[in-house]
């Protein structure tokens, strides 16, 4: 709760109120004194001839007036209005390294998409990508204090998770680039967007987060637009009408099913990756 400034006339009639009681001299007239400088303090703050401060006013500092008595209320306003950044940018960092980090995974399959359609393997695409990670992680953790005994974890559950870790992540860029090597780029960006949906779902499980009404729905939403970007053949036909089907291909159908479901694979790695690096963040 928050502590209201005294008026000075009361400041005054609580110090007289005080001498009064303790006696010319009284161990507690130094109370009645600080009294004082609290109500001068507030009549500066108001100003000459101003009512008592709003309650609003002063109601959300109340927590810091509390830890700071000797501070003014400037003192307080300025500091709640610093902690009130900090909080802000604390609460950004994480949302913009997510667009960060979906910018790269972008160029990333564009990349992808490229080089394959030049000739290079999927695999050996992802051994060029797993090579350059694995020197630049070997280069950050040499140059880190960290004993090389403690790179995989200091416990056999963070080992035995790490190495899970690794081999989700392995079949999520698997899985991924053999999707962006059958469907368009835009299909199989869409389609391994939705891993947050399944990392979501994951976390319900195993780490027991919950489910707000708003993620249900957009869950539902997220795996309706998965359903319209496969367009299976049913979906298809309802969507387009008999008019507009063609000729069966059934080649190509084969290769857009085949790569929906390597990114969906690939989707659900990554959401698995997500929930183990939680895990080993908050649980480890």
């Amino acid at each position: 709760a928050s502590h209201e400034i005294p008026e000075p006339e009361d400041a005054a009639k609580d110090g007289g109120r005080t001498e009064e009681h303790n006696g010319p001299g009284g161990g507690r007239a130094e109370d009645a004194q600080r009294a004082k400088e609290a109500g001068v303090r507030a009549e500066e703050h108001r100003g000459p001839g101003c009512g008592s401060p709003d309650k609003g006013e002063l109601g959300g500092y109340g927590g810091l007036e509390a830890q700071l008595p000797g501070a003014g209320v400037a003192e307080v306003q300025q500091l709640d209005a610093a902690l009130r950044k900090a909080e802000w940018f604390h609460r950004a960092v994480p949302i913009l390294s997510i667009v960060a980090s979906s910018l790269g995974f972008s160029l990333q399959a564009l990349m992808v998409k490229k080089l394959v359609n030049s000739g290079f393997g999927t695999f050996q695409v992802i051994l060029a990508r797993g090579s350059i990670q694995g020197a630049f992680c070997l280069g950050l953790l040499a140059l880190s204090p960290m004993p090389v005994r403690d790179w995989l974890g200091t416990q056999p559950v963070q080992v035995r998770m790490l190495c899970l870790r690794g081999l989700l992540g392995f079949c999520g860029i698997a899985f991924g680039f053999q999707a962006i090597s059958r469907l368009p780029l835009g299909d199989a960006a869409t389609l391994m967007q939705s891993a947050p949906v399944w990392s979501s779902m994951m976390a319900m499980c195993f780490l027991g987060e919950r489910w707000h009404c708003t993620e249900v729905f957009c869950a539902f939403g997220a795996l309706l637009g998965v359903a319209l970007v496969m367009r299976p053949a049913p979906l298809a036909l309802l969507l387009d009408g008999h008019a507009a089907v063609r000729a069966p291909d059934a080649a190509a159908d084969g290769q857009r099913l085949l790569g929906s479901i390597f990114a969906l694979c690939g989707a659900m790695a990554a959401g698995g990756v997500y929930v183990l690096v939680r895990w080993l963040g908050t649980v480890v």
